[in-house]
Formats: C-alpha cells, structure tokens, sequence
C-alpha cells in the first residue's frame, strides 16, 4: 500500500507504538508532521530514521489544549498544503494495581484530558481542514483495556473505553454530513515497547523472563510489536480503505479469544 504523499499528523510520534507508525508511514511515501509533548524525542527518532527535512515536521504539541491542536494543523496545512490523515497516537496511563475508590481525581482527569479530550480536539481541528480539500482518514489508537475490566485500569481503560464510541460517532457524523472522512480505531493489547520491556524486566527480574512469561499468555506465541500496529494504521490511511469507517480492529494476538 502507497500513501502517495498523503499529508499525515502523527501524534504521540516520539514514543514506542509512534516510532513503527512514523516508520512505516514515511516508508509508504507520506508526508509528515511528527507531534509529541516531548519534542526531542521525536528529533531523536527522526535522526535514526534519516528522514529528510522536506518530508517531516517537527512540533512540540500538548494533544489536550485546543489552541495547541489548532496551531498544529495550521502548520502543517502552510508547510504541504493540505490534511490527509491524522493519526491520534498520543496516551498516557494512570498507576495501576490499586483499588477503584483509591484513584486520585486530578489522576483521572489528566488521563481523560489526554487520552478522550485530546482526540475529541484534534479530530474536530483536522475535520475542519480535511472538509475544504475533500476528505481524509483519521485512525485513533485505542487499547484492548477498553474493551473489559483491568486490574487498576479505571482511568486508562475508560478513557479507551469512550475512545472506541467517539470513534463511531465521528465516523456516523461525518458520512451522513458529506464530509467524506473515515474514522477508524485500532485496540492493541501489550505491545513489546521500550517502556513495556523496561517494566516487565524489573517486574520478572530480567528481560529473558519477561518475555517468556508475556508471550506464554498470547495464544499466537508471540508479542505484539510496534510495526503490528502501524501496518494496520498504514492501510486504514489508504485508499484501499475507502469504504472502511466506524470499524475496529483487535492486535492481541488472540489473547480476547481466550474462554
């Protein structure tokens, strides 16, 4: 599949799920605008990546101030001229393993202003200029925490949770008005990230046993990696997907299979 220089917002792009979707993206031929709260992360990826700067922008972002949102699409619109795609990679997590009535407020609502609020806001910015050229895709990035109870996952599962039905409801909305963009999301479960592999080896006492013990729960025997999830986002940006909106894809490896 080609993006023929579609112009792409990729949000989050500096993390572990944002660096195969930046990677494949750029390999599929679009043009990016690569967003992150830590902006030299992202610079660092684009380093090891070599993308040239004719093909990437670079902008330090906050996903839940609509001023940020509108400033980003403005950018990017003035560097290559339109909007194609946006990609709402960007999330953060709430601690997790503690009871329901321990979760602090403040916690809950930064997860939410992220996760929930921040797609919210950049779907409606990206709308706006997707109409005036003729349409788009947006792919959210969702989790399989959304889609049942998690020990300690109120703020984060919920957050995803909302996420899945926002998905629809944009996609509803935005066919029956005529604005001809598409609104998928994609619900990965445990993807093999630095972070993930970081936690797990500390939990398990070495990276070796945290491998074994993850991939042990996934029916398929193998972890979920970054590039599982970008392949799916590449084809949902695509042509090929023109009639596809409102739909939602599992990457678990079979692990919601389980009886």
């Amino acid at each position: 599949m080609r993006l023929a220089d579609k112009v792409t917002i990729i949000t989050g792009a500096g993390g572990g799920i944002g660096s195969g979707l930046v990677r494949r993206f750029a390999e599929s031929g679009a043009k990016l605008c690569l967003t992150d709260y830590n902006l030299e992360a992202v610079e660092r990826l684009c380093d090891r990546l070599a993308l040239p700067d004719d093909q990437a922008l670079l902008l330090q972002h906050d996903v839940a101030d609509a001023t940020s949102w509108e400033e980003v699409v403005r950018r990017t619109c003035e560097r290559f001229g339109r909007l194609d795609v946006l990609v709402n990679n960007a999330g953060v997590a709430a601690r997790t393993g503690q009871p329901y009535d321990a979760i602090e407020f403040e916690d809950w609502r930064r997860v939410m202003s992220v996760n929930l609020d921040g797609v919210f806001l950049g779907m409606s910015a990206a709308a706006r200029a997707m109409h005036r050229t003729g349409g788009g895709s947006i792919v959210n990035i969702g989790s399989t925490a959304g889609l049942s109870g998690t020990n300690g996952g109120a703020a984060y599962g919920t957050s995803k949770g909302a996420l899945r039905t926002l998905t629809k409801q944009a996609a509803y909305s935005f066919a029956i008005h005529g604005y001809d963009i598409r609104v998928n999301i994609i619900h990965p479960g445990y993807v093999w990230t630095d972070f993930v592999r970081a936690s797990a080896s500390a939990r398990y006492g070495s990276e070796e046993e945290a491998l074994k013990v993850m991939t042990a729960e996934v029916p398929l025997g193998r972890m979920i990696e970054p590039d599982d999830i970008a392949w799916p986002a590449v084809y949902f940006a695509s042509d090929e997907a023109r009639n596809v909106t409102g739909s939602e894809l599992i990457v678990d490896g079979g692990r919601r299979c389980r009886p």
